[in-house]
């Protein structure tokens, strides 16, 4: 009698960080929902995203347009410890986070992803 054996192997699809690309490099990502809150110091922004994989990272940060009000973006990158390293594709859900210092808290923010522009009330505290 023959036994059959079934070989399944799997593909892992990885990615290796763009040797032209520096870790300091923040590229504006998508959000799928913003929230701005209230905090001792000024205002945190959070944002929900998702990350190509585990060695990206996300952040809230001041938009370099010169206009008033200030505006925020949300950006992501490669960790700089992982900017040589090979990362397997994986989708990572993610919170972007942001903490500002502001001389009076606004009662809203824009925040631009690539996605879509949101205008995000300031709440009074984290829930």
């Amino acid at each position: 009698m023959f036994k059959r054996i079934a070989i399944i192997t799997a593909t892992v699809i990885c990615c290796l960080a763009p040797a032209a690309a520096s870790p300091t490099d923040w590229h504006m990502t998508a959000a799928s929902t913003v929230h701005a809150f209230r905090i001792a110091s000024g205002i945190q922004i959070t944002a929900s995203v998702e990350l190509a994989n585990p060695c990206y990272e996300a952040a809230v940060h001041r938009s370099p347009l010169k206009i008033l009000p200030v505006q925020y973006q949300v950006v992501t990158r490669v960790k700089p410890a992982n900017a040589h390293k090979v990362c397997a594709m994986v989708i990572v859900p993610a919170i972007a986070k942001g903490d500002f210092v502001v001389p009076q808290v606004p009662p809203t923010v824009v925040v631009h992803a690539t996605n879509k522009r949101f205008i995000v009330p300031v709440e009074i505290s984290a829930k």
